[in-house]
Order: structure tokens, then sequence, then C-alpha cells
């Protein structure tokens, strides 16, 4: 959506949505602001990935969506400082890596509908 955002080339680099498929994940890509808007009207999605730069923009419009789904901002190659200003500003912020730890993540956000935070994330 963010011209700037990092997940582009964090999928093109690590094929996160591959990998969540493989996993058992069904995820879903968004080109553009009305697709997400529909997306997450309707109620169907348990978690967002987003770039962070994204993330700051849609925070409260996903915290108040139907069904509460969780935001997972994914920083692609941060600098330290990046990540821990990331970390203070959102529940659960991960590093897209080669080594998926964001699967851990998010079958942990899967259970029960519950907010991932604390070491797990913090961890990532």
């Amino acid at each position: 959506m963010n011209e700037s955002s990092e997940l582009p080339a964090a999928e093109k680099d690590l094929k996160l949505q591959a990998a969540l498929s493989v996993a058992g994940h069904r995820p879903r890509s968004v080109e553009n602001r009305t697709e997400f808007e529909q997306a997450l009207r309707s109620g169907n999605y348990n978690v967002i990935i987003v770039g962070i730069s994204d993330a700051r923009t849609l925070k409260s419009e996903v915290e108040g969506a139907p069904g509460r789904p969780q935001l997972i901002p994914v920083l692609y190659k941060p600098k330290k400082e990046q990540f821990a200003a990331a970390q203070q500003q959102f529940s659960c912020a991960v590093k897209a890596e080669r080594n998926n730890r964001i699967l851990h993540v998010l079958d942990d956000a899967m259970k029960g509908g519950a907010k991932v935070t604390g070491p797990l994330c913090r961890s990532l």
C-alpha cells in the first residue's frame, strides 16, 4: 500500500506468502487502500501483517475492526534502533528473516485469538 513499505522487498527475498501457505495459513495480499478496507471490514482475519511504515498509519483502524485482528508489523533489515522503536510502539513487531521465526508468532496469535506479546515476540 505504502510505496516505502518493507513488505514487498521482504516477500520477494524471503517468499513470506509461500512460507505462510506451507505452514497452513491462508495469506492474502492487498495492493491498495480500498482492497485493505474491504478485507478488514470482512472480519475474516485474525492477523494483519504489514510493513512498519503502514503499521503506524493503520494501527487505530485495525484495532477497531470487526473480529479485532492483531496487527503485526514486519521490519525488513532494520537497524537496531528502528527495531527497538517498533517494539516500543507495538505489542509485537517482528523482523523478516530467513529463519521464518515470524511463523511462531503467527501460530501463537492464531491460538485462541490472544494478543501476542512478551518474550516470544520480543526475542524475534
